[in-house]
């Protein structure tokens, strides 16, 4: 029995020493520097991943040899969609009401534009007939020459409207007929 105590106490100094050894082993490798060098290199790959990431998600960073060219943001006033047909500011105006992708529309917009610089003109707002919100208005067969809300006026072709106190004043159909109503406005007014 002697020997059985004598051998565990040996046992449990032995044990004490290796577990000292180890804690020792642990608190030398939380001292030193490989273990500071190792948690800096952690939080750099983390801190240039974010930024790498954010960079490229804001644009700021870009992969790929492709620039998107910037262009100038410009506002408009021209054009107009059917609905603020009678809600502009001015008291009087016209409202050339076409396709864009018809060449008479195109050739009516520079015979307006030269009307437009004319001293005496009244402010000209488009209408393209084929955007979205304006597409309901445009019609194949018969248009509404006498309209007189938004709701009744239907449009063939190029069509000139004149809006006087939120009513509609004249309305002028075809590509002939609307350049002469301008010819005969530039006479007047010169």
């Amino acid at each position: 029995m002697a020997k059985q105590k004598t051998k565990r106490i040996k046992e449990t100094r032995q044990s004490r020493k290796e577990r000292k050894r180890m804690l020792e082993d642990v608190s030398a490798y939380e001292n030193s520097p490989k273990r500071a060098i190792v948690i800096l290199i952690v939080v750099l790959v983390i801190f240039f991943g974010v930024y790498f990431i954010s960079g490229i998600l804001t644009g700021e960073i870009k992969l790929g040899g492709y620039t998107r060219e910037k262009e100038e943001a410009t506002i408009q006033y021209k054009e107009i969609i059917m609905g603020e047909m009678f809600n502009r500011s001015e008291g009087s105006y016209y409202v050339l009401l076409g396709k864009s992708s018809e060449t008479s529309t195109e050739l009516l917009m520079q015979s307006v534009d030269n009307f437009v610089y004319s001293p005496y003109s009244e402010k000209v707002y488009y209408v393209d007939l084929e955007n979205g919100f304006n597409k309901k208005y445009s019609v194949e067969e018969e248009s509404n020459p006498n309209a007189q809300t938004l709701a009744d006026l239907k449009v063939k072709g190029p069509t000139l409207v004149h809006i006087a106190d939120k009513k509609i004043d004249k309305y002028i159909e075809g590509k002939s007929e609307i350049e002469a109503y301008f010819d005969s406005l530039s006479i007047i007014n010169k």
